[in-house]
């Protein structure tokens, strides 16, 4: 049969059957779209969405426009990545000063100090303005020292490196713009390392034991206006706290955190020196600044409903106080009630309780 047209017949795709469509090509090859031609400021603003530098990273497989663009990014998010890449992902980095710096390592890459003290070299070479770093050390080293590098430009410092031991670097101030410390997981020298920090405002610590070590450690804290503290519950906390609060009478605000969580948690034998000088119950602290106390973990020993009557008669300015009563105590317990007697007491203050 002869057709009118002279156009060619094209077979009708089955039903159901996907229609293939070409891919629309652009200038620069890729297929990205208009939104490389972007320029680079508004490229990165993109790429900073993303709060991850690997899914930074391989937006370069869009296009070549966007290859290597991460490396200019002033914040970088590093998460759960082995230390090989991250060695290879900093020496990258083009962005000579970083304004924030987050790196965790997840605990299956142990790693051994001297590894930890290049990552910590490297970070500094970056100079970030704000600091997160989380590693995990082997159980075996953890009494060699690690190094902390100089963070001149680092505002607040925040150290989670599991099993380890900590130094601060040698010389004068190696931190002098340093507002806020964060360090948990390892052991350290709180004096020595906070001498260096002439501008810190708000410390957290996470100490395994509460012992007169620490204590005497603290002599040389500067004018913070807020601390948080984990200490290991057993222990009798009120001696160390009390002196602490004395010695840096500025503190506006307190977290207090008791928790058993510690895997190297030292035991309070009967000679334990956590509750010297024992007269800590009848001290008269001037705390005259102190506004808001929280402690997490309440268990009701007497020891610490005593560290509850001298907040209560030390802090004349208090306004807020809140208490988490731990998983097993009861409200109506022995603890609970002087608790709640306390509460009575002091009607200024707004206190509140709730249940870890």
């Amino acid at each position: 049969m002869e057709l009118r047209s002279a156009r060619r017949l094209r077979s009708q795709p089955p039903p159901g059957a996907r229609r293939r469509f070409r891919p629309r090509r652009f200038p620069d090859g890729g297929g990205a779209g208009l939104i490389s031609t972007l320029p680079d400021d508004m490229l990165l603003q993109v790429l900073a969405r993303l709060c991850c530098a690997r899914a930074a990273a391989l937006t370069g497989a869009l296009s070549r426009r966007w290859r290597g663009l991460w490396t200019h990014l002033t914040e970088l998010s590093f998460r759960d990545i082995s230390p090989d890449a991250l060695d290879v992902a900093l020496n990258q980095v083009a962005c000579p000063a970083l304004s924030r710096l987050k790196i965790k390592i997840p605990k299956r890459h142990t790693i051994h100090p001297a590894r930890v003290s290049s990552l910590l070299g490297a970070a500094a070479r970056l100079a970030p303005a704000d600091l997160v770093f989380k590693v995990w050390g082997h159980t075996e080293d953890r009494n060699i020292a690690v190094e902390i590098p100089c963070f001149n430009r680092a505002t607040s410092i925040k150290l989670d490196v599991v099993n380890l031991y900590l130094l601060p670097p040698v010389g004068g101030v190696q931190f002098p713009v340093l507002e806020r410390l964060s360090i948990s997981g390892c052991r350290f020298n709180i004096g020595k390392l906070i001498l260096h920090c002439p501008q810190l405002r708000v410390l957290e610590l996470l100490m395994l034991d509460a012992a007169r070590n620490f204590s005497q450690q603290i002599a040389p804290l500067p004018a913070l206006s807020y601390l948080h503290l984990s200490l290991a519950r057993g222990h009798v906390s009120g001696a160390i706290l009390s002196h602490l609060l004395g010695v840096c009478s500025t503190i506006q605000a307190i977290i207090i955190v008791l928790t058993s969580k510690f895997e190297y948690q030292k035991p309070c034998l009967p000679n334990c020196s956590c509750d010297e000088p024992q007269n800590w119950r009848t001290q008269n602290i001037p705390l005259v600044a102190l506004e808001e106390v929280e402690i997490e973990g309440f268990g009701g020993a007497d020891h610490e409903v005593d560290f509850l009557k001298l907040l209560f008669r030390c802090a004349t300015a208090m306004k807020r106080m809140t208490v988490g009563l731990a998983p097993r105590v009861h409200p109506a317990s022995r603890g609970g009630r002087k608790m709640y007697s306390l509460f009575k007491a002091h009607p200024y203050v707004t206190c509140s309780v709730y249940r870890c």
